[in-house]
């Protein structure tokens, strides 16, 4: 029997030994692989304690210990509570991290103006990047800190990262089998196989959306379990600006909607964009278009329509962000269990022109300026005041229920011309980079509307620095190859391209000058972009549209004919055939 399986051992492996030894002969060692940037932080740290006990001015004190040079560290606390001590940890993602120094000082300022005989302790524990799943196993150790209250705002990084969770043990194996050639050619083949057989769908949304609402049950009945209150926040996003999905789709009559949105022919392309929903109903960007199509007609209650629909569909597509149906499980959820809700989503588009959240209120997809968090204080308070489960969970006493506030708003004012530095940076860094990164990659050569919207954002608020980009080249170079920027977005910095990254920023600018119909600076921005290189048909086209807009029909086709003549890109072919179309 011995002999048998010992036979069996040899036939099975020694073909698989032969095969290690061809590869390695032809390809040399396999190389060791890094783990993926911030591995440690996202599936290691998670399972160690986040506050370790030391001493500090002659008195025990908790302080944490996930401390790293690119984020703020949470609050240090006293291991003994006072008897008039209120200890309130707010906990989440990055929106509930950024709730930090001035902003969290706000906070605390306006719960001790109400309850002036109260010791107020605000302790954030708030990491970039945490989805449910780890502010789950956070609250599971804050729970033995003697806390009175826990805000959550979680819900923006549900689809960040697949899968949520990693055993170490086999991710660890895993790795050390992938330093064999026959086994990590296997798997990669395989890897391939499955991504091409099982993008991402439907079912893996509402398989996120599931364990997203399993995570906040669990939260409920952890702090339920120790009489502990807790509030749920809904998240907003950005409704109008900023598309979560940064690509749009190559279709005729996507293309066609848009160019007679352009137009201002409304109800052609109303009709031309639900033909193409019709044959790809679940594309958010086709509903997003509806919805910037509606907002121009001023049918606003029919622009918020399609603008949500357009970010319950985007959910789970790569771009961080909550959504429509994650906002309805955190509702649903407070509603069955009584914890308490914080609708900041409600608050957000109650303060929003006409309803529609943009960047107004957000510098991204989902992070809003510093001065809203006013706004959040003023949304937690009120749950805090008003509701009895709550109130009755943190004082012994009604008398404070009688007090009144009034939450003070200075909100910023992103209007032309108003100069805004930082904002402003991070647009042009956020674009810049993202751009250089995804061309380095090899991702799509299509046009980036994520990118369009940054400079868009600089525009409004100061046109002559968007104007003066082109002449940016060798700042914003040392900005994209910055290895600390590049640890900061977790991003590989050694290989970027930065030429043909800045190609296509050059391009980007001069769409947007386009959509805004400038057409003299879109011209400049297109000339340059092809001095830079007469291969790149994109800006051709640019200007081909230009100079639709301006009547100029012979341009019109020399630029149209010049891009067919670089490329068979079927983004040619469809505005070719609009193009000749509507002359």
């Amino acid at each position: 029997m011995k002999k048998i399986i010992f036979v069996f051992i040899i036939i099975l492996f020694l073909p698989l030994f032969i095969l290690e030894m061809i590869l390695y002969s032809y390809n040399g060692p396999t190389g060791k692989e890094s783990d993926p940037p911030f591995f440690k932080y996202y599936n290691v740290d998670i399972h160690n304690p986040f506050f370790k006990k030391s001493s500090m001015e002659n008195r025990d004190v908790y302080t944490p210990q996930r401390l790293y040079d690119y984020f703020r560290h949470a609050n240090s606390f006293s291991s003994i509570k006072g008897s008039n001590t209120i200890r309130i940890f707010i906990l989440g993602g990055s929106v509930a991290h950024d709730w930090t120094g001035p902003e969290a000082l706000f906070f605390k300022d306006a719960l001790e103006d109400l309850i002036p005989d109260k010791d107020f302790e605000l302790i954030n524990c708030g990491m970039d990047g945490y989805d449910s799943y780890r502010v789950s196993l956070l609250v599971e150790e804050v729970l033995n800190y003697k806390p009175d209250l826990i805000i959550v705002l979680s819900g923006n990084n549900e689809t960040l990262r697949d899968p949520t969770k990693v055993n170490l043990t086999i991710y660890y194996l895993n790795k050390h089998l992938r330093r064999f050639w026959t086994y990590r050619n296997a798997q990669d083949a395989l890897l391939r196989f499955l991504e091409n057989m099982d993008p991402m769908t439907s079912r893996k949304r509402r398989k996120k959306l599931a364990d997203y609402e399993a995570n906040l049950k669990l939260i409920l009945k952890m702090a339920e379990a120790k009489k502990v209150p807790v509030i749920l926040s809904t998240l907003p996003v950005s409704l109008k600006d900023y598309p979560m999905v940064v690509n749009r789709p190559l279709d005729r009559q996507f293309f066609l909607a848009s160019f007679l949105f352009e137009k201002g022919d409304y109800r052609d392309a109303i009709d031309e964009i639900n033909r193409f929903l019709n044959t790809k109903p679940g594309d958010s960007c086709g509903f997003r278009l509806l919805g910037r199509i509606y907002e121009a007609k001023g049918d606003y209650e029919e622009a918020k329509k399609y603008y949500l629909k357009a970010l319950d569909l985007s959910f789970g597509l790569g771009s961080p962000h909550a959504s429509p149906a994650s906002n309805k499980i955190v509702r649903k959820i407070c509603i069955q269990e009584k914890a308490g809700l914080a609708d900041l989503e409600a608050a957000f588009m109650n303060i929003a022109r006409h309803g529609l959240t943009g960047r107004e209120q957000f510098f991204d997809k989902c992070h809003w300026y510093p001065e809203y968090y006013s706004l959040v204080t003023e949304t937690v308070l009120m749950e805090i005041m008003e509701n009895d489960r709550i109130y009755y969970g943190i004082f012994d006493s009604d008398k404070y229920r009688s007090n009144s506030f009034l939450i003070p708003h200075d909100f910023p004012l992103l209007e032309v011309g108003i100069k805004n530095d930082p904002v402003i940076r991070n647009q042009i860094k956020t674009a810049v980079w993202d751009t250089v990164w995804r061309q380095t990659i090899g991702l799509e050569d299509i046009l980036n509307e994520a990118a369009v919207e940054c400079f868009k954002t600089v525009h409004f608020m100061n046109p002559e620095v968007l104007w003066k980009m082109k002449d940016s080249r060798e700042d914003m170079k040392k900005m994209v190859l910055d290895k600390k920027q590049n640890l900061l977005l977790g991003k590989d910095h050694k290989d970027l391209d930065f030429e043909k990254g800045w190609l296509k920023v050059l391009y980007y600018i001069g769409e947007t000058y386009r959509r805004l119909k400038l057409y003299d600076e879109s011209l400049q921005y297109f000339n340059k972009a092809i001095a830079m290189d007469e291969s790149y048909y994109s800006p051709y086209i640019g200007r081909a549209l230009v100079y639709y807009a301006l009547g100029e029909r012979q341009k019109v086709k020399e630029n149209i004919y010049k891009a067919e003549s670089l490329s068979d890109a079927i983004e040619i072919i469809c505005y070719k055939e609009i193009l000749e179309s509507q002359s």
